[in-house]
């Protein structure tokens, strides 16, 4: 392995018989350095990160399997280096490894089995969609140990496909206009359990099926975020759960039956349930370009009356924010600014937007090509759809985000000029060059004199 410091193991995977691990190398060797001079309490201080711009050497990555008996590395590698890893993982007898990858654009999604003894690589499954924008793939040994389960969104959103051999049809194991988030699989009894949002868009809860399909089972059962982890023998599984008005505590659940789980932490001291937190609603609104159904996570301060009158903050504005969890979007943890507004008496609203997970393909369709627009659309609709409800004042409204929330800020303020009242944009991504490549998978891969689109064939 490279031993100049800018390559090392991202991450790593135990055999099924422990006796080997997988592992994936990132080397950033040829990658753009960039150095970002600060100031850390009144010393001087100087980091330096990998930024790759449209025409740049991008991070090369490669998979191998190191025996715990001794020994370097075999590796598995792929066509293209630089094209992107979304998962990877050995066959219970060691024999096969599989590797879902995909071109950066993310548009052609593969899935390369190699034969761990000789190294020969064969293409188990490619499909292409030049609508892809969100890389949702994951990929697992069945429980048979040669057959694989994938979860895509091929029939218009993402659920479980068997794919029996190479080349051969995925066969669907679930179906519905909700979306699977991820699963794992008990190759011992035969069980996949998977996370999805069958019951609530705004809600995330444990299933199983049997990995030939069959019915389905939901296992947790309170409104809000499950978050699983699986004992090593599938025999329980720990489940930190949230809603909107309870931070995470942890429940032990056992496996496969839906039992009643038992809680392990009581987290919040005595004084949280004395405070009077903002109370939470959820309201539907509609897109007025396409008619696209959207859901509002609104936190309403204490004391509060539908009567138009109230100042309204709507942010951080982000994909993936309806979560009926303590704080909404984790990714973004502003529960505190959050309760503050609504202690001072301010609506706080986070959006469903375009690009998120959960309502399907042809719903995140409208996004393809369309950086700081269709999205701007959907929190403006948002807000129309509150104000004309009553739950605040017309020219009483402001908006804030950071990153890409940053964008859509400025370009809230600067497309709809007077349509709110104030704006915060943080660390605005106002130039998508600096987001390659994955600025590429809503965008498309830039094209210039020194750039070779690798992917136009």
């Amino acid at each position: 392995m490279a031993g100049n410091g800018f390559a090392g193991i991202v991450s790593f995977k135990w055999s099924s018989d422990g006796k080997s691990i997988v592992l994936v190398e990132a080397d950033d060797t040829n990658t753009r350095k960039i150095e970002i001079a600060y100031d850390a309490r009144g010393e001087a201080r100087k980091d330096r990160f990998t930024r790759a711009f449209p025409g740049d050497l991008l991070t090369r990555r490669r998979i191998g399997c190191i025996a715990l008996s001794g020994g370097g590395p075999a590796w598995f590698d792929r066509p293209d280096a630089e094209d992107a890893v979304w998962g990877y993982g050995l066959s219970p007898d060691g024999s096969t490894l599989f590797i879902s990858s995909s071109d950066l654009s993310i548009k052609t999604h593969t899935i390369f089995m190699f034969d761990t003894r000789s190294g020969a690589r064969t293409v188990q499954y490619t499909a292409h969609d030049p609508l892809k924008i969100r890389p949702d793939w994951q990929v697992e040994f069945a429980p048979d140990g040669q057959s694989l389960i994938v979860m895509t969104d091929r029939d218009g959103f993402n659920h479980l496909h068997r794919l029996a051999a190479a080349s051969a049809a995925l066969e669907p194991l679930t179906s519905g206009a909700w979306e699977i988030a991820e699963f794992a699989v008990d190759p011992a009894n035969g069980t996949v359990y998977f996370v999805s949002n069958a019951a609530h868009p705004a809600e995330r809860h444990v299933y199983c099926v049997p990995p030939a399909g069959g019915e389905v089972r939901r296992l947790t059962h309170a409104a809000g975020i499950h978050v699983p982890v699986y004992a090593p023998d599938f025999q329980a599984l720990a489940d930190l759960f949230s809603d909107d008005m309870t931070p995470p505590e942890l429940f032990v659940q056992p496996l496969p039956d839906s039992a009643e789980a038992t809680r392990i932490t009581h987290s919040p001291r005595p004084e949280f349930s004395q405070r009077d937190w903002a109370h939470v609603r959820y309201v539907p609104f509609v897109s007025h370009v396409d008619g696209a159904e959207l859901t509002a996570r609104v936190m309403l301060p204490p004391g509060f009356k539908l009567n138009g009158s109230y100042p309204m903050v709507v942010g951080s504005i982000y994909s993936d924010g309806l979560l009926n969890q303590w704080g909404g979007r984790a990714a973004h943890p502003s529960w505190g600014i959050d309760q503050y507004l609504a202690s001072r008496g301010f609506v706080v609203v986070s959006p469903e937007i375009r690009g998120s997970f959960g309502r399907g393909r042809d719903w995140n369709r409208p996004m393809l090509n369309s950086y700081g627009s269709q999205d701007i659309e959907d929190i403006a609709d948002c807000v129309t759809t509150l104000v004309d409800l009553g739950y605040a004042h017309r020219k009483r409204v402001g908006l804030w985000g950071s990153s890409y929330g940053g964008l859509m800020t400025l370009m809230s303020l600067f497309k709809k000029p007077g349509f709110y009242a104030a704006g915060f944009a943080g660390a605005p991504a106002t130039n998508v060059w600096h987001a390659y490549p994955e600025q590429g998978w809503i965008m498309g891969l830039a094209k210039g004199e020194d750039f070779i689109d690798r992917y136009s064939a």
